[in-house]
Protein backbone atom coordinates (compact mmCIF):
# COMPACT_ATOMS: atom_id res chain seq x y z
CA UNK A 1 0.00 0.00 0.00
CA UNK A 2 1.12 3.54 -0.65
CA UNK A 3 -0.11 6.23 1.70
CA UNK A 4 0.55 9.95 1.67
CA UNK A 5 0.73 12.16 4.72
CA UNK A 6 1.06 15.93 4.77
CA UNK A 7 3.42 17.38 7.37
CA UNK A 8 3.99 21.14 7.23
CA UNK A 9 5.04 21.84 3.62
CA UNK A 10 6.05 18.25 2.88
CA UNK A 11 4.12 15.36 1.37
CA UNK A 12 5.41 12.04 2.69
CA UNK A 13 4.80 8.79 0.80
CA UNK A 14 4.95 5.53 2.75
CA UNK A 15 5.00 2.24 0.87
CA UNK A 16 4.25 -0.41 3.49
CA UNK A 17 1.49 -2.66 4.87
CA UNK A 18 -1.14 0.10 4.80
CA UNK A 19 -2.54 2.54 7.32
CA UNK A 20 -5.09 2.53 10.15
CA UNK A 21 -6.76 5.88 9.39
CA UNK A 22 -8.56 6.14 12.75
CA UNK A 23 -5.21 6.44 14.55
CA UNK A 24 -5.06 9.75 16.41
CA UNK A 25 -1.67 10.36 14.73
CA UNK A 26 -3.55 11.06 11.51
CA UNK A 27 -6.09 13.56 12.80
CA UNK A 28 -6.11 16.84 10.93
CA UNK A 29 -7.08 19.17 13.78
CA UNK A 30 -5.57 22.61 13.25
CA UNK A 31 -4.13 21.85 9.81
CA UNK A 32 -4.49 24.20 6.88
CA UNK A 33 -5.58 23.17 3.41
CA UNK A 34 -4.03 20.32 1.47
CA UNK A 35 -1.05 21.57 -0.51
CA UNK A 36 -2.06 22.73 -3.98
CA UNK A 37 0.70 20.67 -5.62
CA UNK A 38 -0.94 17.43 -4.40
CA UNK A 39 -2.33 15.53 -7.39
CA UNK A 40 -3.11 12.17 -5.78
CA UNK A 41 -6.25 10.57 -4.41
CA UNK A 42 -7.59 8.22 -1.76
CA UNK A 43 -8.66 4.87 -3.17
CA UNK A 44 -11.80 3.22 -1.87
CA UNK A 45 -11.59 -0.39 -0.73
CA UNK A 46 -12.61 -2.90 1.90
CA UNK A 47 -13.19 -1.04 5.20
CA UNK A 48 -11.57 2.08 3.72
CA UNK A 49 -13.83 4.97 2.68
CA UNK A 50 -12.00 8.05 1.38
CA UNK A 51 -14.86 10.32 2.47
CA UNK A 52 -14.31 9.42 6.13
CA UNK A 53 -10.76 8.06 6.29
CA UNK A 54 -8.78 10.66 4.33
CA UNK A 55 -8.40 14.22 5.54
CA UNK A 56 -5.89 17.10 5.57
CA UNK A 57 -3.26 14.87 7.26
CA UNK A 58 -3.85 11.55 5.48
CA UNK A 59 -4.19 12.97 1.99
CA UNK A 60 -3.77 9.86 -0.14
CA UNK A 61 -4.07 6.10 -0.02
CA UNK A 62 -3.62 3.49 -2.73
CA UNK A 63 -3.30 -0.26 -2.64
CA UNK A 64 -1.72 -2.53 -5.21
CA UNK A 65 -3.19 -6.01 -5.50
CA UNK A 66 -3.00 -7.21 -9.11
CA UNK A 67 0.63 -8.39 -8.98
CA UNK A 68 0.09 -10.09 -5.63
CA UNK A 69 -3.01 -11.89 -6.87
CA UNK A 70 -1.18 -13.06 -10.00
CA UNK A 71 1.67 -14.45 -7.89
CA UNK A 72 -0.65 -15.87 -5.22
CA UNK A 73 -2.51 -17.95 -7.81
CA UNK A 74 -5.58 -18.56 -5.64
CA UNK A 75 -8.65 -16.51 -4.84
CA UNK A 76 -7.73 -14.04 -2.10
CA UNK A 77 -9.63 -14.69 1.11
CA UNK A 78 -9.13 -11.52 3.14
CA UNK A 79 -10.99 -12.91 6.16
CA UNK A 80 -8.93 -16.09 6.33
CA UNK A 81 -5.69 -14.16 5.83
CA UNK A 82 -6.78 -11.41 8.26
CA UNK A 83 -6.16 -8.69 5.69
CA UNK A 84 -8.11 -6.11 3.71
CA UNK A 85 -8.47 -5.47 0.00
CA UNK A 86 -7.71 -1.80 0.58
CA UNK A 87 -5.09 0.56 1.99
CA UNK A 88 -6.24 -0.38 5.52
CA UNK A 89 -3.41 -1.81 7.62
CA UNK A 90 -4.09 -5.23 9.16
CA UNK A 91 -0.48 -5.69 10.28
CA UNK A 92 0.36 -2.40 12.04
CA UNK A 93 3.80 -1.90 10.54
CA UNK A 94 2.68 0.60 7.90
CA UNK A 95 0.72 2.62 10.45
CA UNK A 96 3.74 2.67 12.76
CA UNK A 97 6.10 3.85 10.00
CA UNK A 98 3.66 6.45 8.66
CA UNK A 99 3.05 7.91 12.12
CA UNK A 100 6.80 8.05 12.77
CA UNK A 101 7.40 9.83 9.47
CA UNK A 102 4.53 12.32 9.60
CA UNK A 103 2.06 11.68 12.38
CA UNK A 104 0.63 14.32 14.68
CA UNK A 105 1.47 14.50 18.38
CA UNK A 106 -0.83 12.43 20.57
CA UNK A 107 -1.36 12.82 24.32
CA UNK A 108 -1.98 10.00 26.81
CA UNK A 109 -0.59 7.12 24.78
CA UNK A 110 0.89 3.89 26.10
CA UNK A 111 1.87 0.40 25.12
CA UNK A 112 -0.46 -2.07 26.83
CA UNK A 113 -1.10 0.43 29.62
CA UNK A 114 2.60 0.98 30.35
CA UNK A 115 4.62 4.20 30.14
CA UNK A 116 1.75 6.64 29.69
CA UNK A 117 2.99 9.73 27.92
CA UNK A 118 2.90 11.90 24.80
CA UNK A 119 3.95 10.72 21.38
CA UNK A 120 5.58 13.56 19.53
CA UNK A 121 7.87 14.13 16.61
CA UNK A 122 11.40 15.22 17.42
CA UNK A 123 11.05 18.07 14.89
CA UNK A 124 8.24 19.73 16.88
Amino acid sequence: MLNFIQQDDVIIGVFDTGIWPESESFNDKGLGPILSRWKGFCQSGQKFDPATHCNKKLIGAHYFIDGFLAAYGNPFNAIELEDFLSARDADGHGTHCASTAGGSSVNNVSLSGLALGTYYKITE
